[in-house]
């Protein structure tokens, strides 16, 4: 029994530790006092590394310091416990935009959508990343994007925009298809009409 209020105690203990810690690292980041926010988040979660809202803030804080591959570090340590949640994707995609990551933004930016995000400043961006990654020959990374959101649990509504996408890519698909086997048929035909050496010395 003794033991058991040890534990206990140890427990209200640590609670109290992560709640301090986590209390001065919303002052100082309401402070914009950013390397003592991610300091005291740090040390919150040294203590409970499952707290997702707290890797989320400690992203925030490191990313104001510049520290862009830092901050996407937190925010990917926030979406393994939730990864439902659809403001940490927006997170991700705006640092790996800055990062130049356009795939890997795209892919965020997505998610976000797909899990319940409605703003249309995000699918603005969203569209002009995508815009950008055609340009660079990147369509097959805009498939891959949408594949993955097809692996991913449903949802009761799904924004209009995925649907779009989807058609636009399933189209995009179907006439590389269709021009593929128009000219392998082409390739087929000039083949057999086409007379082998031999033909030609005979005639």
């Amino acid at each position: 029994r003794d033991l058991v209020r040890s534990r206990g105690l140890g427990d209200v203990y640590k609670r109290q530790i992560i709640d301090s810690s986590v209390r001065r690292g919303d002052e100082a980041r309401d402070r914009g006092e950013w390397e003592a926010a991610a300091a005291e988040y740090s040390a919150a979660l040294l203590e409970d590394n499952s707290l997702s809202h707290v890797w989320v803030q400690l992203g925030h804080t490191v990313k104001e310091q510049g520290a862009l591959r830092s901050a996407s570090e937190a925010y990917k340590k926030a979406l393994a416990l939730q990864p439902n949640d659809f403001d940490t994707h927006v997170h991700i995609a705006h640092v790996f935009k800055r990062l130049g990551r356009v795939d890997s933004a795209v892919k965020h930016f997505l998610r976000a959508l797909y899990f319940g995000l409605r703003s249309k400043s995000e699918e603005d961006e969203l569209l002009l990343l995508l815009s950008q990654l055609v340009r660079e020959g990147g369509f097959s990374k805009i498939s891959d994007a949408l594949d993955e959101i097809d692996a991913l649990p449903p949802v009761e509504q799904e924004a209009p925009l995925i649907n779009y996408l989807r058609e636009i890519v399933s189209n995009s698909q179907s006439r590389l298809i269709d021009e593929n086997l128009e000219a392998t048929g082409h390739e087929a035909c000039l083949l057999y009409t086409s007379p082998s050496p031999r033909d030609r010395t005979r005639s």
